[in-house]
């Protein structure tokens, strides 16, 4: 079976994807800790489709997941699996995401300028979105990064026929 291997953020996982304008709980249904897992899966485009087409959905993408979160789950996922017969669908991101290991919590982490600090996962040492864009930040330099890392999978994919 084909199987539709699927990144990106929230709109690829499937968040939203719950949503009955019948209920008035649209607010929570964004709050990370009211997400309905299988409702998102059961409901997400990716979904769909792989139903649609007879598809086997593989799906890397997670909520507010940054563009270097998804390479490192696509390098994490072609160590021990092959893309034969395999369509890549990815969903890149905004370069205002970014993602760094955390010793505080021994994981990485996206986060945006606009987030705040979590002491139990970033720790507290831990500058905060604000100032780590701030310090160590640039559009240009991220968009170029970007660019190349995209252009290194498509052509890895046309490589292998994907």
């Amino acid at each position: 079976m084909t199987k539709l291997l699927t990144l990106g953020c929230s709109w690829m996982e499937g968040v939203g994807s719950m949503y009955d304008p019948k209920i008035h709980k649209t607010k929570k249904l964004f709050q990370n800790d009211s997400h309905d897992q299988e409702l998102m899966a059961k409901n997400s485009f990716r979904t769909i489709l792989s139903e649609k087409y007879g598809f086997e959905n593989v799906n890397l993408g997670k909520g507010g997941a940054s563009n270097g979160s998804m390479f490192r789950r696509m390098l994490t996922y072609l160590r021990k699996n092959t893309l034969d017969d395999t369509i890549v669908l990815w969903g890149i991101t905004s370069i205002y995401r970014m993602e760094l290991f955390f010793n505080h919590s021994n994981r990485h982490l996206s986060f945006q300028p606009t987030q705040k600090a979590k002491t139990n996962l970033h720790g507290p040492d831990w500058i905060g979105p604000k100032e780590y864009f701030r310090q160590h930040f640039d559009e240009k330099v991220q968009l170029d990064h970007m660019i190349c890392e995209i252009c290194h999978y498509q052509h890895y994919f046309e490589l292998l026929g994907v």
